[in-house]
C-alpha cells in the first residue's frame, strides 16, 4: 500500500466452517485523510475436507430444495463444484453507504477519494468521521479460515499520513 503507510489499521481473524454472519469494524478517520485504500484477503475458499462427506452434504441439500425425491449423481457432482467460501465487504462513511467489494476473489482491493473510486465505490469527500467496514461472511467451508483487513489513508496530495 505504497504512499499510504502512515495511517494504517490492520485487523485479522480466524473463522470456522459453518459461520455465517457479519463482522463490523469501525474506525475514526482523521480530518487530514482525503483518500482511503482498503485491502481484504482470506484463504481456504475451496473445500478441503473429505470428498465423500461433501457429496453427501450436497445430496442432502439438493433433496431438501427440489420437488422430486431423487437427484442424479450428475446433479450432485455439479452442486459440489459450486461449494466455496465467500466473504464480501461493504463500506459506510458517516452512516452513508459508499460501496462494496463483492467480487469472487481471495484478494479484494479498493481506493476511495474525492475524485476517484475503484469499481463498486462512490467517489467520496472525506473530512474526518466514522468509517465502517462490514464483512459479509456468506459461507465459510473450512475450519481455520483466516482473513486480514487493512485500511490506509493519505492526505489530499496523496502523501501518506
Amino acid at each position: 500500500m505504497s504512499g499510504f503507510q502512515h495511517f494504517q489499521q490492520s485487523m485479522s481473524g480466524t473463522l470456522n466452517r459453518g459461520f455465517q454472519g457479519h463482522i463490523l469494524y469501525t474506525f475514526l478517520i482523521p480530518e487530514e485523510v482525503k483518500t482511503i485504500r482498503i485491502a481484504f484477503r482470506f484463504n481456504k475458499r475451496e473445500w478441503e475436507g473429505n470428498t465423500e462427506s461433501l457429496r453427501n452434504r450436497c445430496r442432502e441439500a439438493l433433496l431438501q430444495n427440489v420437488p422430486q425425491q431423487y437427484v442424479t449423481d450428475d446433479e450432485v457432482t455439479a452442486a459440489m463444484g459450486h461449494v466455496k467460501g465467500e466473504i464480501n465487504l461493504s463500506v459506510r462513511y458517516n452512516g452513508r453507504e459508499i460501496g462494496g467489494m463483492h467480487r469472487n476473489l481471495l484478494l479484494k482491493e479498493g481506493v476511495i477519494g474525492p475524485d476517484l473510486a475503484s469499481v463498486g465505490f462512490l467517489p467520496t469527500r472525506f473530512c474526518g468521521g466514522i468509517l465502517q467496514l462490514d464483512l459479509h461472511c456468506l459461507h465459510i467451508v473450512n475450519d481455520k479460515t483466516e482473513y486480514e483487513l487493512k485500511v490506509c489513508g493519505a492526505d489530499g496530495n496523496g502523501a501518506a499520513l
